[in-house]
């Protein structure tokens, strides 16, 4: 025991100075706001809902839904969607690759909620359009000319741009949407 009584003495020497030093920093009490008026609400901390950022890319890497039809073969767009003040302002750009003919196409829509009802709309860009999409939606004309070879559009490919102003007038049951435009196409 004699051995160890050194080292047991600077060992009770080092706590006593820890505890002399803790002894002599000053206290913080911890102040207790005064009770608010109205009663705390119980919230759920069990997950965090975190807010989409203003820039989102579709799919998680920004690739749209692509498509085919006989002129352009297969079209792959690409483009995020921009949304500014807490999406009143959506700025959807994109690029579309076009197989066949070996073109890359800009387009650009941009909508502003005017009011919670009135929505503008501009858009313009480069793109091969149809006026036969009435026939068949975009997704069994692609299927058809993919599966069994039919195509029953017409196509042109133009420059395009226009503008619409709608107006939802709602009543209980139902909502109609009138809008005024202009298109301009070369």
């Amino acid at each position: 025991m004699s051995r160890n009584s050194p080292y047991l003495a600077a060992a009770l020497r080092l706590t006593l100075g820890a505890v002399a030093i803790v002894a002599s920093m000053p206290l913080r009490a911890q102040v207790t706001p005064p009770p608010s008026p109205i009663p705390p609400t119980l919230e759920d901390t069990s997950y965090v809902i975190y807010g989409e950022g203003p820039i989102s890319l579709p799919l998680g890497i920004g690739f749209r839904l692509p498509g085919y039809n006989r002129v352009d073969g297969a079209v792959l767009p690409w483009g995020p969607v921009i949304s500014l003040a807490r999406g009143r302002v959506r700025i959807d750009p994109t690029v579309a690759y076009r197989s066949h003919i070996g073109k890359v196409d800009p387009f650009m829509t941009m909508q502003f909620d005017v009011t919670p009802r009135t929505l503008l709309e501009i858009a313009g860009g480069r793109s091969t359009f149809t006026n036969d999409g009435w026939i068949r939606s975009d997704l069994v004309n692609s299927a058809a000319a993919i599966g069994v070879g039919s195509d029953s559009r017409n196509y042109f490919r133009a420059d395009r741009g226009w503008v619409t102003l709608s107006q939802a007038v709602t009543r209980p049951g139902w909502v109609i949407t009138p809008s005024v435009g202009a298109l301009t196409e070369n």
